[in-house]
């Protein structure tokens, strides 16, 4: 799953000599993404990596003792406008963005007027081996940070 910064925005600090170094919106974002299965029982986090304008990272939502993927949430309860389903993506990512944004804007109230991108990416991971390569491609993402065409904006 991907979650972009508003216009792409390099708002969550830079990469040097291909770390990525938070700032404190940055850590605001990565600490505020530890806390989701603290807050929702039902999700556990794997790898994640918070670049300058966007946010990687991978979700396991368990319901009922089903571990399910992000295409489950078409086979078990659905959101529909109004109702939002507890267990689906869509709110997760939601409540995420929005508890963020209300975290930042707290002590920064003029700084930004929008912190996320509408929407996200969300990929289905199917077998191990996509997994492993989704993994090695969150943990290499600084190293590779000279290949964002928006990196320097």
């Amino acid at each position: 799953m991907t979650i972009c910064a508003y216009n792409k925005k390099c708002l969550f600090g830079g990469v040097s000599n291909e770390i990525m170094e938070m700032n404190e919106i940055g850590r605001l974002v990565s600490a505020c993404w530890q806390e989701i299965p603290k807050q929702l029982h039902y999700v556990d986090l794997l790898d994640y990596i918070v670049m300058p304008n966007h946010l990687h990272g991978i979700i396991i939502i368990d319901n009922d003792g089903r571990i399910m993927g992000t295409a489950s949430r078409a086979h078990t309860r659905t959101e529909a406008f109004g109702k939002p389903s507890r267990d689906s993506l869509p709110t997760i990512i939601r409540s995420y963005k929005s508890g963020v944004t209300r975290r930042i804007n707290q002590p920064y109230p003029d700084l930004y007027s929008r912190i996320w991108q509408r929407g996200y990416y969300e990929r289905v991971v199917r077998n191990e081996k996509e997994l492993r390569g989704i993994i090695d491609y969150i943990i290499t993402n600084p190293e590779n940070s000279d290949k964002d065409p928006d990196r320097l904006l």
